[in-house]
């Protein structure tokens, strides 16, 4: 696959900083605290499998080199309470609690003797951490041998198709994924236009 600088950037820029960040921007629109906390710890977790070129790659990206304010200790704790605790049961765990409004709060102890996640600065501090990890990815061999890598196994795991990108000079293509494409039953495949901004 080979893919240039451009076409990562183009990547991140598709799937994180227009379909993901759009969808974090309706949960926090509407109060989704749960759907907003568990969409940002797959992004995380997604992230991270760019770093280790592999999946589960949480604490790749949940680390103080990506989020500054985190400890390396604490980004298993998250991981455990939150990202597990919401897939598998629905509910943080240990007596922790998510809820906007308490910037101050954040992943700090709370009366119950939990962690408190405020999704809102949650979603401040992931992008910041994926501001920071694309711009290390642009001199970053390491990096970028992985992204492709992931992306590649990823790919592999969907569909086979490309996308073209007209608002780039010159050539440009990337994988797009099951989600961004339609197939009618005869298998004829359709593509969705992918730019869900204009959705809402």
């Amino acid at each position: 696959m080979n893919m240039t600088e451009k076409e990562m950037n183009c990547f991140l820029e598709e799937y994180i900083e227009t379909w993901l960040y759009h969808d974090i921007e309706i949960c926090l629109s509407n109060n989704a605290n749960f759907a907003c906390a568990l969409l940002i710890c797959c992004g995380i977790d997604f992230i991270g499998s760019l770093i280790k070129g592999r999946e589960r790659g949480f604490s790749e990206f949940m680390s103080p080199e990506y989020f500054p304010e985190i400890s390396c200790g604490q980004s298993k704790e998250i991981k455990n309470i939150f990202r597990n605790g919401l897939v598998h049961q629905f509910f943080p765990k240990d007596n922790s609690s998510i809820g906007g409004g308490f910037s101050e709060l954040h992943l700090k102890v709370n009366p119950a003797g939990g962690l408190h996640l405020d999704p809102r600065q949650f979603s401040v501090d992931f992008k910041k951490a994926a501001d920071k990890y694309k711009e290390k990815l642009q001199s970053n061999e390491k990096l970028k041998d992985n992204f492709e890598k992931r992306i590649k196994q990823i790919s592999n795991k969907s569909c086979n198709l490309t996308k073209k990108f007209d608002n780039v000079k010159g050539e440009i293509n990337i994988p797009i994924f099951w989600s961004s494409v339609s197939a009618s039953q005869d298998g004829t495949i359709y593509k969705i236009p992918v730019s869900r901004k204009s959705e809402i």
